[in-house]
């Protein structure tokens, strides 16, 4: 968690520093925030390495449904909006990351059947959970600053600004879950050489699941 924190924390400050171009002054509260999520996937990959595979492909599951329940019903509350299009599309795209990802549950239990790509169909399930849930819960609450500062008198919608970036979120946890497992296949062999198993995996471990 310390860790996680820390590297958030500074992702989001270096990111303002080099790639902000829009002139726009520097908001410690969402390097506060990003700091906080990033402490929150420490802990939740924590807390899901202590529970058995059965329940984190449920927990992943839960989540998936939560997921299109949230996607359909902002798809409800958007459709036939003029002012609301770009977020009818945005309700489209967590819908389709929901199905996505019951797609993806059945492949990667797949995956798990198979003795020497199992912990790498294990780490999918935990690590999607631990990357995607502090990121949609502190995606609202950067919504809710960023409307505080910037469009409070502007009579923005927040659910409809929110529900955009919650759209932008899911896609980026996904991209960034699946170059994290890519760089651990590729390492995999050299990090356990040098006694430096992924995500503290030890090969005794491997063998006795």
């Amino acid at each position: 968690p310390l860790y996680g924190g820390l590297a958030a924390g500074l992702s989001d400050f270096l990111g303002y520093v080099l790639m902000d171009k829009s002139g726009n002054f520097y908001l410690y509260q969402l390097t506060i925030t990003a700091i906080l999520s990033g402490m929150g996937v420490g802990l939740l990959w924590r807390y899901f390495k202590t529970k058995t595979m059965r329940t984190v492909q449920l927990q992943y599951l839960g989540a998936m449904a939560v997921l299109l329940v949230y996607g359909l019903v902002s798809f409800g509350l958007t459709y036939g909006r003029p002012e609301a299009a770009k977020q009818v599309g945005g309700s489209i795209v967590i819908i389709v990351s929901g199905l996505v990802g019951v797609i993806l549950y059945f492949i990667n239990s797949a995956i798990v059947r198979r003795q020497k790509m199992k912990r790498f169909g294990e780490y999918f399930f935990q690590m999607f959970l631990a990357v995607t849930i502090p990121g949609l819960v502190f995606n609202w609450v950067n919504t809710y600053i960023l409307m505080e500062i910037f469009f409070k008198d502007k009579n923005k919608d927040m659910f409809l600004f929110g529900l955009m970036r919650s759209a932008v979120q899911l896609l980026e946890s996904y991209y960034n879950v699946f170059v994290v497992l890519f760089v651990v296949i590729l390492l995999e062999p050299f990090l356990v050489k040098k006694g430096l198993a992924p995500f503290g995996r030890t090969e005794a471990k491997n063998k006795e699941e």
